[in-house]
C-alpha cells in the first residue's frame, strides 16, 4: 500500500478551470501546491491544486506510478493529441496500455478528468473510481 506522503502524480493533463487546452501556455513551470480531498488505496484522488506559470489551476492525475510531492516543481508542456510520439504514454514507452489506438485512451482519459471535475466533493466514492479508473487506462500493472 501507497504512503499518503506519496503523491501518484504526474500532472500531463492539466485542466485550467476546467476549460480547454488552448488557454494553457505552450510550456512554463507548474508547482503541485495542493491534494484533493479523498483518497482510496493510500493515494489521493480527485483533483489536484497547482499553479502554472503562477497562476492557480487544477489537474487530474493520469499516472499512478509517478510521484509528485507538494512544493515539487516541473516545467510542463502543453500538447494535443495531434502527435501522440510527443506525450508520456505512446506505443513505444507503453506497449501494454490497454487499446492500441492510443487517442482513444487519452480521449478517454479527458472525458473521466471531465466527470471527475463535475463530481462533487459531497461523492467521494466516485472521486475515487473515476480516479481509478483514469489512472487504469495506461497503468501497467493492476496490484
Amino acid at each position: 500500500m501507497k504512503s499518503f506522503t506519496r503523491l501518484a502524480v504526474c500532472l500531463s493533463l492539466l485542466l485550467a478551470g476546467l476549460t480547454t487546452f488552448s488557454q494553457l501556455s505552450s510550456a512554463g513551470p507548474v508547482e503541485l501546491t495542493g491534494v484533493g480531498g479523498t483518497s482510496a488505496g493510500g493515494v489521493y484522488t480527485g483533483l489536484y491544486s497547482l499553479t502554472e506559470n503562477g497562476r492557480p489551476t487544477l489537474a487530474f492525475c493520469d499516472d499512478f506510478d509517478t510521484h509528485t510531492y507538494i512544493g515539487e516543481t516541473w516545467t510542463a508542456n502543453a500538447n494535443n493529441l495531434s502527435n501522440l510520439g510527443q506525450l508520456k504514454f505512446n506505443a513505444s514507452d507503453d506497449p501494454g496500455a490497454l487499446s492500441s489506438n492510443f487517442l482513444k485512451d487519452y480521449q478517454a482519459e479527458i472525458y473521466l478528468g471531465q466527470l471527475l471535475a463535475n463530481t462533487p466533493a459531497s461523492n467521494p466514492q466516485q472521486i475515487n473510481d473515476l480516479s481509478f479508473a483514469i489512472w487504469g487506462i495506461f497503468w501497467q500493472q493492476i496490484t
